[in-house]
């Protein structure tokens, strides 16, 4: 049950925390006057193609003493760079340019804007990306495997290749 219990907070806390990531990085590059946008979108597409790799990863999360905490799941990988251009595309086909200039006539800034206009509009992917982080946490076990060592934190996958191993 404990690994139920892990599975669970480790898949809805990091599908909380990537899906908002993912929309206000999409957000954000979806804007046509954000200045160095292409900058933006190479840098992305060469992090998407290009990982520093593991040992590295792991050399730079032991130095911050994140071996063995709850919250090392929701971190590692949080942000994937796929999500960012699926909420990019969406904002840039899906919200037209004209919603914009009706927000800021009435007065809203671009907070406002995202807050009572974008966000309500982007339910679709916001619950699209939500179930492919929840999907992604949920089938995960390499990363608790390297970065959990106790456990009562191992969530379920390690519970049952631990029973496997086992016998």
């Amino acid at each position: 049950l404990t690994g139920y219990l892990n599975t669970i907070i480790y898949s809805v806390g990091y599908s909380v925390i990537s899906v908002s990531l993912s929309v206000l990085t999409g957000y954000a590059l979806s804007k046509h006057n954000l200045p160095g946008k292409k900058l933006f979108d190479y840098f992305f597409i060469f992090a998407m193609y290009f990982s520093g790799g593991l040992i590295p990863i792991y050399l730079l999360v032991k130095s911050l003493g994140l071996i063995n905490k709850l919250y090392t799941l929701w971190i590692i990988d949080v942000l994937l760079i796929y999500h960012v251009i699926l909420a990019r595309s969406y904002f840039e086909s899906s919200i037209p340019d004209v919603l914009y200039d009706a927000a800021s006539i009435d007065g809203c800034n671009t907070a406002q804007t995202f807050v009572k206009i974008v966000i309500p509009l982007s339910k679709p992917i916001v619950v699209v990306l939500g179930l492919f982080c929840l999907v992604h946490q949920w089938n995960s076990y390499f990363n608790a495997m390297i970065y959990l060592n106790e456990r009562r934190f191992y969530p379920l996958q390690l519970v049952l290749r631990e029973i496997l191993v086992i016998s």
